[in-house]
């Protein structure tokens, strides 16, 4: 049976935890210093294990105390948005002002954005309604007030993500990302028997750097998790200890609004008759619709415009450093077909399309069920989508270009000699 650990204690209490499982294994090489070859570096590192240092999805883990959202557990749905809200505004209404807004046709750049008007319908609406004080009819166009109990929120944490890897693509020698994964339900996110629906949202934090923290101190923390059985209690404090460097609200400076969240994004089928993703950042202490990276808008599909880029910036496009323009990118993407670019090879126009969110999720990739690359309705390493982990080739899936990605940054290596090898 899962081990449950419940976490809301005091600072001491952390500082023991961390002192008590180790938050760094070396690598044995002064701070830079890269080894001779690819080898060499895996030599050094030994083995990396992609189910506890790439992608935590294991089901002793996730059940071990860290999603609750009753306990306000560390990694629950509503503890991150507790940390998320500015002060002086409740969390809970930091919450509905981000659901409202799906309903608003909105703009991004120069391009429309159109409502989801199913959202209060699927989501906002039954979550009011478990609060017999807020007294809301059946469809919530009355209620005496509308107050959503966090703790009762529809949100059940699905899965974790290392994406080191960032720090040689998107991140431009940052230290990438850590991100947690939750899955919509039909009832509470704590009840078992609440039914997953179609939707995901990650929420993407980036991994502080400075005060002697970098890619390689964010590898170490990472890959120091292999040393410990999955689900077991060291485990399960290593990786509460990680994340909570990352996502509680800080005063460095380095940060934005008070949170190394970089983005929020939802993938979802839920309230309407295709996927709708979007993306969200923290703005005026709200988070706000913000230009879906390096997705096009629809409107540019096929048009001589979006094939220029393309050409112009193929080198940077197959090493996937590079912005998309704001005067291209739109406020939300859905799958639409294939991504057209007239006079682009096939390889090319590939490589970019698989970039853009609808293409990643749906027609460039292996995804599962419809459009999730972690399915809300499946459990385990099973909700994992081929593309992600193939078991009959692991060599050439995504988790290995990852797991190669985090050993260059474990060994020292730069993004920018990353591109040589």
């Amino acid at each position: 049976m899962p081990r449950t650990i419940r976490w809301r204690g005091s600072r001491f209490l952390w500082l023991s935890l961390a002192a008590a499982v180790g938050w760094a294994a070396s690598c044995g090489e002064a701070p830079g210093e890269a080894p001779a070859d690819a080898e060499a570096c895996a030599e050094r590192t030994g083995a990396i294990d992609r189910f506890k240092e790439l992608l935590v999805v294991d089901e002793d883990v996730l059940a071990s105390g860290l999603g609750g959202n009753a306990d306000g557990d560390p990694l629950s749905f509503r503890h991150l948005m507790e940390q998320l809200a500015p002060p002086g505004v409740a969390p809970a209404d930091f919450v509905l002002a981000w659901l409202a807004s799906f309903a608003d046709q909105g703009r991004v750049n120069q391009y429309p954005v159109p409502p989801r008007p199913g959202v209060s319908e699927r989501l906002t609406c039954p979550w009011l309604r478990r609060t017999p004080a807020n007294r809301c009819d059946d469809a919530c166009s009355a209620c005496a007030a509308r107050t959503l109990d966090l703790a009762r929120a529809p949100f059940r944490l699905i899965g974790l993500s290392n994406r080191l890897d960032f720090r040689e693509t998107k991140d431009w020698g940052g230290a990438g990302e850590s991100r947690a994964l939750f899955a919509l339900v039909d009832g509470e996110g704590d009840d078992p028997a609440a039914a997953p629906q179609a939707m995901t949202v990650a929420f993407e934090f980036r991994n502080p750097i400075g005060g002697g923290r970098d890619a390689r101190y964010w590898a170490e923390r990472w890959h120091a998790l292999g040393r410990f059985e999955a689900g077991s209690p060291a485990y399960v404090a290593a990786l509460v200890a990680l994340y909570r460097d990352i996502v509680e609200r800080t005063d460095d400076p380095a940060a934005s609004e008070g949170s190394w969240l970089h983005q929020l994004r939802t993938n979802e089928g839920v309230f309407g008759p295709s996927f709708d993703y979007r993306e969200f950042k923290l703005k005026d202490g709200r988070l706000t619709l913000w230009p879906t990276e390096r997705t096009p808008d629809r409107s540019l599909n096929g048009t001589d415009q979006l094939a220029r880029f393309v050409l112009v910036n193929r080198d940077d496009i197959v090493r996937s450093r590079y912005d998309l323009p704001g005067n291209l990118t739109g406020g939300f993407a859905r799958p639409d077909g294939r991504w057209s670019l007239p006079g682009v090879d096939e390889a090319l126009r590939h490589e970019f399309a698989r970039e853009t969110c609808d293409g990643c999720h749906h027609s460039e990739t292996a995804s599962v069920d419809a459009s999730f690359h972690l399915s809300p309705f499946r459990a385990g390493r099973d909700r994992v989508s081929p593309y992600l982990h193939d078991p009959g080739d692991p060599t050439g899936d995504i988790l290995a270009r990852r797991e190669r990605a985090m050993r260059r940054a474990l060994c020292g290596v730069s993004p920018a000699a990353a591109l040589t090898e």
